[in-house]
């Protein structure tokens, strides 16, 4: 059973777990951080827990003396953009498939995702006693947040945005998928539904099954779909494949996103596909450790050092911030969280701009190719070790990357990560969760990245027996 824990990305525990007490706990301490905020925005994934539990937030937002605007289930971007607007806060709760009983929340401020200060105020927060009134002294509203969101991308990129463009929409049981059909469809595009879920089996972008890859390929061979597009349970993460149904790298979109946008300055983790270094039409790109919290702690600092820099920030998995306000048909005001419908309309709009398909659009960004693994059956502590060992001792390195030309640069960001002469990277990092050890590695083709990871991962093998 999961046990309860709290972090920059919220609260998780098993279901089992999640008691009035413990929930009142973590709710009182993030709405402390919210001082002389009095709406509450309240939003949940499709997963049927969630529903429940949505109830029972709601519940203890009131009894604490706060209103809630009940929003229904809808993408988590959506929620923090109502509060955002709303100058409120917001809670997202999100289920897990029933074999894994557990349950999240994901707090926003009115500024956006939590920052790393605030999740340290509601960890200690959240050790004070629990005092909630015997009355709901809150009221409780309900309000259609999605119009806003539909709105926000109508207006900056307009109703032919995507005009001429047919997209096969990917329904697993992703929350954003009828908004995200409706949005498409207010651009312009045609939007065709495709694999509608009716249980709450949600799709992970960056593993989707190899025959659901087959079927999109051959939907889109048969010139029925210019792409395909879908985001994870929550509309944080993108999917989008080319013309001929192949995915495309987040890290690619994000960078696709930048362009569009005219962005200037990039703020991404270490782990991102080597693309991101090799273009040279963003003036200066920030790496951080891993981990979204790590990026928009970035952004903000750059926010505040340099206010007219034109930043944007995206995970290795596409997830966007926006940093700036972009000037499109209207401004497109900053939203300081993962949002995954942005970057596929980005996307789909640039290479409509450029008259050109998607592929074609990707294949303009300097080739570059990344594979990646978990090792989890390897000790932490082991990882840990290894890393330590190859970070610090230049003997070590020498002996482990014998058969590789000489390191053009070491990274120690987030674990290892060490470029070589020709475009070899490998990059090496110790995971907790889930545990074990990442192994990274990029190339000038897909065929040597996959060598690469083949012969690193026996290399790895060898080095922690």
């Amino acid at each position: 059973m999961l046990a309860p824990a709290f972090d920059i990305c919220g609260l998780r525990a098993a279901t089992a777990t999640l008691t009035a007490d413990l929930l009142g706990r973590y709710i009182q301490a993030f709405l402390a951080t919210c001082a002389q905020r009095e709406e509450v925005f309240v939003s949940r994934d499709l997963s049927p827990c969630a529903a429940h539990v949505a109830r029972n937030v709601s519940m203890t937002v009131r009894a604490l003396g706060f209103d809630v605007v009940d929003c229904d289930p809808a993408p988590s971007p959506a929620l923090a953009l109502a509060a955002t607007q709303g100058s409120g806060c917001a809670i997202m709760v999100s289920g897990a498939p029933a074999a894994q009983d557990s349950i999240s929340l994901q707090f926003f401020t009115p500024s956006g995702a939590l920052t790393c200060a605030q999740a340290t105020d509601i960890a200690q927060g959240a050790n004070t006693p629990y005092a909630p009134s015997k009355t709901l002294r809150g009221g409780q509203d309900y309000r259609d947040i999605g119009a806003g969101y539909v709105a926000r991308y109508l207006n900056a990129f307009g109703s032919d945005a995507l005009t001429n463009i047919t997209v096969g929409v990917y329904e697993h049981a992703a929350v954003a998928r009828d908004l995200l059909s409706e949005i498409l469809t207010a651009l312009g595009a045609t939007a065709i539904p495709l694999l509608r879920a009716q249980d709450f089996s949600p799709a992970d972008p960056e593993a989707i099954p190899d025959d659901t890859r087959a079927l999109m390929a051959e939907l889109c061979g048969a010139r029925w779909l210019d792409t395909v597009v879908s985001t994870d349970s929550l509309g944080e993460r993108p999917l989008l494949s080319d013309e001929h149904g192949r995915f495309i790298g987040g890290d690619h979109l994000g960078v696709l996103t930048a362009r569009m946008l005219n962005a200037d300055t990039i703020c991404t983790s270490v782990a991102c596909n080597d693309v991101v270094r090799r273009i040279d039409d963003i003036a200066t790109v920030h790496f951080t450790p891993v981990g979204a919290a790590h990026i928009s702690a970035a952004m903000r600092k750059l926010q505040h050092d340099t206010p007219a820099a034109r930043v944007i920030g995206f995970e290795p998995n596409g997830g966007v911030f926006l940093g700036f306000t972009a000037d499109l048909r209207a401004p497109l005001t900053p939203l300081m969280t993962r949002d995954g419908i942005f970057p596929i309309i980005a996307t789909l709009a640039a290479a409509r701009l450029a008259r050109m398909s998607v592929g074609d659009l990707v294949a303009g960004l300097p080739p570059c190719f990344k594979q990646s693994d978990l090792m989890s059956h390897i000790d932490p502590a082991k990882a840990e070790r290894l890393v330590g060992d190859l970070s610090t001792s230049s003997s070590a390195r020498r002996t482990f990357f014998s058969d590789q030309n000489r390191a053009d640069s070491i990274d120690c960001t987030d674990g290892l990560r060490v470029s070589f002469e020709g475009g070899d990277v490998v990059h090496l990092r110790p995971c907790r969760r889930p545990a074990g050890l990442r192994i990274l590695t990029h190339a000038n083709s897909a065929q040597r990245a996959f060598d690469l990871l083949t012969a690193y991962r026996g290399k790895i093998e060898n080095a922690v027996k």
